[in-house]
This record gives structure tokens, C-alpha cells and sequence, in this order.
């Protein structure tokens, strides 16, 4: 056919005049505009191109003609590739040009003008082995006659083209041959035509297929947030939707390199340079395990398609096109391929410049209306299909479309026409990304609707793995309600199951939804290794409920989270730690790893509960007591008075207290920290001040009383349960006996020491706290100069004094730093630095 105007090739015969020819300038569907056509008339009869296309002219303006064709007017060969050996590890530009070729001959970054190179090399020698096929033998389109040896990784299997068919009059022997040469002849219908291991074929067809199937095997990314809880099938259609920075290459090329397909083909459509040129410097050094041990280049496995910003637009728009068209080159052999398509909005954005061009009337956002029939044209082409052809083979093609909306905004005509058709949705989230949580999946908007394509597969791995990500995505919504109540009230205004679910969501954010693409141990995670991890922080969740409840029951034994984590800090840190295990140790030692802590798990919890149950409770309050038994006659007269009246509330379930432990702690450890305490106040009234016997006793009393009375609010603030609330420890007015009294407080918070001595806490912790404690309160008595020496006309003010004291002393302990700082040291060493660093 003539070429465009004002570049015309020689194409008539010499015998031909020109003057008596017109030659195409424009061609656009049925309508052909002519020119050097003087001298025809309207509604003439005219042969168009050199397949005579019979047609008519419709107008006439001066020396061209508007001609309406009746037959097709394809007169050249549509947009075409090459496919046979050499594509895989090849980089090709958008409509298929080898740039490294290119580079070589050029010497220039940049791709000449009119530049001709042919997709692949014909002069490489391949090694074709043959099937067991010989003359005579029917052939049709798909049968593989032969195979060809690419690379170490990928069997490159030669199959007939769909279109064609016949008897074999020639195959080639075994031996080395160049994709010109010919390997196989077919006479059909006494037709004789020959083959090469080359075959071209139109980028805008889908090769056919014999049938689609329905997908069933996961597409295993080594990303936990897509494995898991978004997962997506061999043949699926994902679409990744985010704002600029988000991460949409990064999970590409994740995906790329990680992902369990045979074979990625890369499309980068319309990028920046500087993303293909990581991809090109990244991919020739990343290397796969095989199952047999060989580590192999990823490169192997992968072609690129590199189209570029600066590259043409309509050679954008066809990228595209070529990309799936190998991708369903190597889905006929019966590969399982994935194809990345980074992004789609620019191959839409090429769309509308070419639709813009050709005056076509706009749509929303000035793209053209049949932009969600090219998508869902493009995205149908993914799927499972049996392939043409025998032997009888499966293939699959799944397509992952980044998405690049302008500004994140999802309503965006290209996302959402692309939310329309795929089955996949990623949606990257900016906040993330900015507080450098990748990959940056939203959990609250992303959806997969594979999740029961895949109960089967799902129920032959691990029967429990459903139920689990059931609970763990209700965990992660449940934490999205909290975070509102908890910024109008505070995290501590919160019921215990609530702080359960917040830390626990917390454990699933930061340990194992996010992950560190640049560590060996964390950039690609086996899925065994990804349903582990979450079955042991859902036990965990599960467990901590059951404990709160279980203890919601018991007075004043109420078990709390603060508690759980003080007591289990080394079973927490190890839940934390779950994503440094490092999968090249192999997928038998990662499991006995997780199996333990799990065990390890399920006993931390049962002897928590346990040691709880053995805390001794107090029988009631003794102040309250005290005043039941006033107001019936005098301590106890009568019947008894209210104590045996209420005998079943204020029954004691004790057990006994671990006398030789106890009297370790109290003489055997704290016997030096006795003598000091001694021998300074010895020194303090004897030496110093010159008191007498009774000045001392009475001031080891006020001190013994006032370190009581601290121990048991620090405790309280340590979340160490007290039998009794600080504010109930009130001195009675009506008490006959203040000295009562003040032993009444006394007892009050000697139980709670003696109970966290009894129980098994932590020694050195009780020894400190004594030592602060003395500490404070002496060099207050110092300041003060108040003993009980005086306590004869200050009595009424001293008690005053100290329940003003007592409320001063649990308002502070309940609510400033000071107290959390110096427990948080206290407990140095039963929790880990991280947890240190959070209590702080």
C-alpha cells in the first residue's frame, strides 16, 4: 500500500503511469483519503491498494478524494512480536526494539530516530530437540513439537501456531539450529508450508485457549499483608492503587522477584528512568533458591519491557499490549506467568493524548469513553486456562496493575473503572508510607474476593488458617473503633479486653504486617513462616482474654494487661522477635521454633492463673471491721456482730505462705539492708540528736508505717492488685484507740507486702523498693523534725496530717511519671530494652 504523503515509496509497476493512479494519504476504519485523484467523479467506482478493495467516492475536494471502502482496509500487518528463544533475560522498549542492541550500535543513551532492529537475534544457535513426532504424523495449533534449551531455569517449548495445521512432511533432526532456520513442514490441503522456531503474532489478539479454568492456587508474594490476609491466585487480577511515594514499585517488583510464578514478564509504562534503571542494576544480582538447592539468576525467568517517561506515547499505549502478548506466549507453554504493569494510569494518560488527537469526544477527566472497555479488554486477557493443543497442559497469566491516581484520589476515572473489573484490590495508604510502615497496604479498605476460591487450598495447609485471619482482621477493625474512644478518653479509661485488642493490633501492625525489604530475614517470608506468626499472636490474644475473664470474678484479683506483659515480658519479646527468624534455616527448624513458643505460650498463662489463685485475700477491710464491731456492741459482744453475719462474703480462701521463702527474703537477703536501717537511726538519736529508747522506737514505728503505706500505692501503680484501696485506709474518729488505728494501716499494707514476697516476685525489686523507701521517708523526718515524742499535743493535727498524706501520696502514685519512671527501672531486669523503652 502507498505510504503517507509527502513520503512516498516506489510501488507501481513500471508499466503503470502515476497520473493515472491516485495514492493514499489517510486511512481511518472504512474511509480512505486519496490524493493525485483529478479527474474522477462522484460516487465513482475505485480500487484501493494492490488487493483491489472495491470502493466509492463519497466527496471530492480539488485534487484528493474521500473514498468509502466496502472490505476491510487492514492493508498492512497490524503491531506484531517476535516469539521464540532469547526473550527471557531480554529488555525490550514498547513495541519491542532490544535496547541493549540498540545501545551497541547506537553508542547513545538515548534511542535514534528511525532506528530498525529485530526483536530477537536470528543468528544465535539454539539446541532443538525434538518430541517423538515423525513424517506423516497430524499436527494442529498448540501441539508442542519440540523443546529448547534457554537457560538453566526455563525449558523453552516449541509449539505450532494456533492458526495453522497439517501433516508433517519434515521435522529437523536434533541438533543446533538459528531461529531462520527451518525445523518443521506441513502440507495441508495440498499446501506445503514451513516453520521456524520464530512466530509473530498481533499484540491487540488474545491468543486463544481451549478453555478457562477456575483458579484455585495461590499467587504467594513473600509480602505477609497479601499472603495473608489479601491474598491472590495463579490467573488473578490485582490492581495497586496509591499516591506518589506509596510504594507501588516497590510491591511490583517484590512480586517480581519473589513471587511463585515460572516466569514475570516486567512492563514499565510510562515510569521515571530512574525505576527502570534500579530494576535493570537490581534483577541481574538477586538469585532464587530452587527446591534442589541451586541458587539461579532471577533475570532467567524475566523479560522487560522498558517504556519509559520520555519515550513516545503511542509506543506507551502499545507496551502494554506487547507485554501481555508474551505473557500469553509463555502461559501456552504451560507456564504459570505474572505481569507487572507499572502503571496502567499512564498507559490511560496515552490514551487520551491519542484520543485527544483524533478529535474523539472527551469523557470524565478528558479521557475517552471507551477507557473502561480497553481495561476490562486488557485485564480478561489474566486467567487459568487449558491450553491448545496436546500434550494436555494448564497455564495461567495474572495480571498486577499499579495504578497511579493524581493525588491519591481514588475516585479517579482510571481506579475507579479499574476497581470495576479486578478481583484483587491493594490500596496503599500515604500515611503509612509516611510513617515508614511498608509495604503500605491499607488493611481497612483492602479486599481480595479469591478468599473462597482458595478455602481448599487453605483447609489442605492448615485447617485453622481461615478461623485465625477471620480474628485477626477483626482485631485490626476493632482497634480502628478504639482509636477514636481512645483519643477523646484516654487508653486508660479502657476496659482490659479493649487494651488486649490494642496492643495486640499493635503486635499485627508493626511485627507482622510491615516488613524490611533490605534484610535477608525479612524481604521474603514463606508463607508457613506468615501463617506461624499469626497463629501465635492470635493464641496470645486469645489466651490474655480468657485470663481477664476468667479473673474478673475475684475480689480485688482482677487480672490486667500491664500485669500479663510484667509477668510474661520474655513470651512478649519473643512474639515481637517472630519476624527475625531467618528462613534459610530451613522451613523444619523455623516450625519447631514457633511450635515452642506457642507451648511456651499456652504454660506462661496457666501459671499466671495459678500463682494468682494462691495470693492470699484479705478477709475486709480491718478499719470497717472495726467499726461494725463498735456499733455492735463494743468489739464483738452478743452474737458476734456483723462479721458472722456476712460469714460467706468475708470467708478466706487462703493458702499458706511460703515461710522459708519469705524468711529468706525478709532475714537472709534483707538482713544487711535491717542492720543499716538500725544502726542509722541508732546513730541518727543516740549520737546525733541524744534521744531517748522511746524517741527511737517510736520513730522506727512512724517509719515502719509510712514505707508500708508507700509500698502498697507503688504497687498499686506497678498494677500489683492491693487487697485494700489507699483511700479506704481511713482512721476512724470514733475509734476508742488511735494506736489501733494506726496499726490498722499497717496491717492494710504489710498484707500486700508480705503477699508479693509470698508470691514469688521479684526479690532484688522488694529489697529496692524497701531501700527508696526508707530512704524518703527519713530524709522527710529530717526536714520535718516531727517524732511521736511530741505526738502527745499533736495528736489530733498528726492525724490530720496523715490522711492528708495517705491521699497526697495515692493521687501521686495514680497519676505522675515519677512513680511509672522508677518502676519501669525497678523492673530493668524482668522486661526486655524494647519494653523498657515503652514503659519510660
Amino acid at each position: 500500500m502507498p505510504s503517507a504523503y509527502g513520503a512516498r515509496l516506489t510501488t507501481f509497476e513500471d508499466s503503470e503511469k502515476e497520473s493515472e493512479c491516485g495514492y493514499v494519504r489517510k486511512v481511518s476504519g472504512p474511509v480512505v483519503i486519496a490524493d493525485g485523484m483529478a479527474g474522477a467523479a462522484m460516487y465513482e467506482l475505485v480500487r484501493v491498494g494492490h488487493d483491489n478493495l472495491i470502493g466509492e467516492i463519497i466527496r471530492l475536494e480539488g485534487n484528493s478524494a474521500t473514498i468509502q471502502v466496502y472490505e476491510e482496509t487492514a492493508g498492512l500487518m497490524p503491531l506484531s512480536v517476535e516469539l521464540g528463544p532469547g526473550i527471557l533475560g531480554n529488555i525490550f522498549d514498547g513495541i519491542q526494539r532490544p535496547l541493549k542492541t540498540i545501545a551497541k550500535r547506537s553508542g547513545d543513551v538515548y534511542i535514534p530516530r528511525g532506528v530498525s532492529v529485530p526483536a530477537l537475534d536470528k543468528d544465535i544457535l539454539w539446541e532443538f530437540q525434538p518430541k517423538k513426532l515423525g513424517e506423516g504424523d497430524l499436527i494442529t495449533g498448540g501441539d508442542l513439537y519440540a523443546t529448547v534449551f534457554e537457560n538453566s531455569l526455563v525449558e523453552h517449548r516449541i509449539a505450532l501456531p494456533p492458526d495453522a495445521m497439517g501433516k508433517i512432511t519434515y521435522i529437523a533432526p536434533s541438533g543446533q539450529y538459528s531461529l531462520k532456520d527451518t525445523v518443521l513442514e506441513l502440507e495441508f490441503q495440498g499446501v506445503k508450508k514451513k516453520f521456524t522456531m520464530l512466530q509473530t503474532w498481533p499484540v491487540r489478539t488474545p491468543r486463544p485457549v481451549a478453555s478457562k479454568l477456575a483458579a484455585d492456587t495461590p499467587l504467594l508474594t513473600g509480602q505477609r499483608v497479601l499472603d495473608a490476609l489479601f491474598p491472590s491466585v495463579l490467573g488473578g487480577t490485582c490492581a495497586i492503587p496509591g499516591a506518589f511515594g506509596c510504594g507501588k514499585t516497590v510491591i511490583s517488583q517484590a512480586l517480581s522477584k519473589y513471587s511463585n510464578s515460572d516466569t514475570v514478564v516486567y512492563v514499565g509504562c510510562g515510569e521515571r528512568g530512574n525505576e527502570m534503571a534500579e530494576v535493570l542494576m537490581d534483577f541481574p544480582q538477586l538469585t532464587m533458591t530452587l527446591p534442589d538447592g541451586r541458587e539461579e539468576s532471577v533475570m532467567k525467568r524475566t523479560t522487560l519491557v522498558a517504556n519509559t517517561s520520555n519515550m513516545p506515547v503511542a509506543a506507551r499505549e502499545a507496551s502494554i499490549y506487547t507485554g501481555i502478548t508474551i505473557a500469553e506466549y509463555f502461559r501456552d507453554m504451560g507456564y504459570n506467568v505474572s505481569m507487572m504493569a507499572d502503571s496502567t494510569s499512564r498507559w490511560a494518560e496515552a490514551l487520551r493524548e491519542i484520543s485527544g488527537r483524533l478529535a474523539e469526544m472527551p469523557a470524565d477527566s478528558g479521557y475517552p469513553a471507551y477507557l473502561a472497555a480497553r481495561l476490562a479488554s486488557f485485564y480478561e486477557r489474566a486467567g487459568k486456562v487449558k491450553c491448545l493443543g496436546g500434550p494436555e497442559r494448564d497455564g495461567s497469566v495474572t495480571i498486577v496493575g499499579a495504578v497511579s491516581p493524581p493525588g491519591g484520589d481514588f475516585s479517579d476515572p482510571v481506579t475507579s473503572a479499574t476497581l470495576s473489573i479486578v478481583q484483587v484490590f491493594w490500596g496503599l495508604d500515604k500515611k503509612l508510607a509516611q510513617r515508614k510502615h511498608f509495604p503500605s497496604v491499607n488493611w481497612l479498605i483492602s479486599y481480595s474476593k479469591y478468599s473462597t476460591a482458595l478455602e481448599s487450598f487453605y483447609e489442605k495447609f492448615d485447617s485453622d488458617f481461615i478461623n485465625i485471619r477471620t480474628k485477626a482482621r477483626e482485631v485490626l477493625q476493632r482497634e480502628d473503633d478504639l482509636n477514636e474512644i481512645v483519643q477523646l478518653v484516654g487508653k486508660d479509661a479502657l476496659a482490659e479486653s479493649d487494651k488486649i485488642t490494642l496492643e495486640t493490633a499493635k503486635l499485627l501492625r508493626e511485627d507482622y504486617l510491615a516488613q524490611n525489604a533490605f534484610t535477608p530475614y525479612d524481604k521474603f517470608c514463606p508463607f508457613y513462616k506468615s501463617v506461624w506468626m499469626m497463629r501465635n499472636i492470635i493464641h496470645f490474644y486469645n489466651l490474655a482474654n480468657q485470663s481477664v475473664e476468667r479473673g474478673a470474678g475475684m475480689d480485688g484479683q482482677k487480672i490486667t494487661y500491664t500485669l500479663i506483659k510484667h509477668r510474661l515480658g520474655d513470651l512478649f519479646y519473643r512474639l515481637v522477635s517472630q519476624k527475625f527468624e531467618d528462613p534459610a534455616e530451613g522451613e523444619d527448624v523455623l516450625v519447631g521454633k514457633f511450635k515452642k513458643l506457642n507451648d511456651d505460650l499456652t504454660a506462661g498463662f496457666r501459671n499466671l492463673e495459678d500463682e494468682t489463685r494462691e495470693i492470699l485475700i484479705p478477709i475486709t477491710d480491718p478499719i470497717a471491721a472495726m467499726n461494725d464491731l463498735n456499733s455492735n456492741g463494743g468489739g464483738g459482744g452478743g452474737d458476734g456482730g456483723g462479721v458472722n453475719e456476712n460469714e460467706e462474703e468475708l470467708a478466706v480462701t487462703r493458702k499458706k505462705v511460703n515461710t522459708k521463702e519469705l524468711r529468706s527474703v525478709v532475714i537472709g537477703k534483707g538482713k544487711p539492708l535491717i542492720v543499716a536501717m538500725c544502726g542509722t537511726l541508732v546513730y541518727y538519736h543516740c549520737a546525733y540528736r541524744n534521744s531517748s529508747i522511746v524517741s527511737l522506737l517510736s520513730d522506727v514505728l512512724i517509719v515502719l508505717i509510712c514505707s508500708l503505706a508507700i509500698l502498697g500505692l507503688l504497687f498499686r501503680q506497678m498494677n500489683i492488685q492491693v487487697p485494700v484501696d489507699p483511700l479506704e485506709w481511713q482512721i476512724s474518729q470514733d475509734s476508742a484507740n488511735t494506736l489501733f488505728a494506726c496499726l490498722a494501716n499497717t496491717v492494710g499494707a504489710a498484707e500486700s507486702v508480705l503477699r508479693v514476697a509470698a508470691t514469688g516476685h521479684d526479690k532484688r525489686l522488694f529489697l529496692k523498693v524497701v531501700v527508696i523507701l526508707y530512704m524518703l521517708s527519713t530524709l522527710g523526718r529530717l526536714v520535718s523534725g516531727v517524732t511521736v515524742a511530741y505526738a502527745g499535743m499533736l495528736q489530733s493535727l498528726f492525724l490530720s496530717v496523715s490522711r492528708v498524706i495517705l491521699f497526697c501520696l495515692y493521687i501521686l502514685a495514680e497519676n505522675s511519671l515519677l512513680f511509672g519512671t522508677c518502676s519501669s527501672k525497678f523492673s530493668w531486669s524482668r522486661d526486655s530494652p524494647n519494653d523498657m523503652l515503652d514503659n519510660t
